[in-house]
C-alpha cells in the first residue's frame, strides 16, 4: 500500500508500507529488522548511549510523581471497594443461610 505524508513544508513524499498476509514473511521481517536494529545500535553504542540515559534518567524523573498518585487512587479506591465488596458479601452470606434454613425446614 502507499501512503502519502504531507510535512509542515508542503512537500509531499510518498511511502511504501509493506503489508504481510502471511505470518511466515511478518515473522522473518521481524527478525530481519531486529537483526539490522541490533546491528546498528552496536556500532553506534558510543554516540546512542548519553541520549539513552538522558531518556531514561528524564523518563523516572517523571514517572516517579506519576507512580505516587496513581499508588494513592488505587489505595482509597482499594479501601471503598472493600468495604463494598465486604458489605455484598455479607448480604449472600445472609441470604444463603435463609435459603438453607427454608430447605431444612421443608425437609422436616
Amino acid at each position: 500500500t502507499q501512503v502519502l505524508l504531507v510535512r509542515a513544508s508542503g512537500l509531499v513524499t510518498v511511502c511504501h508500507r509493506f503489508v504481510s498476509t502471511n505470518g511466515r514473511e511478518a515473522m522473518l521481517t521481524a527478525v530481519f529488522v531486529f537483526v539490522v536494529g541490533t546491528g546498528i545500535g552496536a556500532y553506534n553504542a558510543e554516540t546512542l548511549r548519553p541520549c539513552l540515559e538522558d531518556t531514561f534518567h528524564l523518563s523516572r524523573q517523571k514517572a516517579a510523581p506519576a507512580a505516587k498518585r496513581l499508588s494513592q487512587t488505587v489505595r482509597s479506591k482499594t479501601s471503598e471497594f472493600s468495604t463494598a465488596v465486604q458489605s455484598k458479601t455479607n448480604d449472600i452470606v445472609a441470604a444463603a443461610k435463609e435459603k438453607i434454613k427454608e430447605v431444612k425446614e421443608k425437609r422436616a
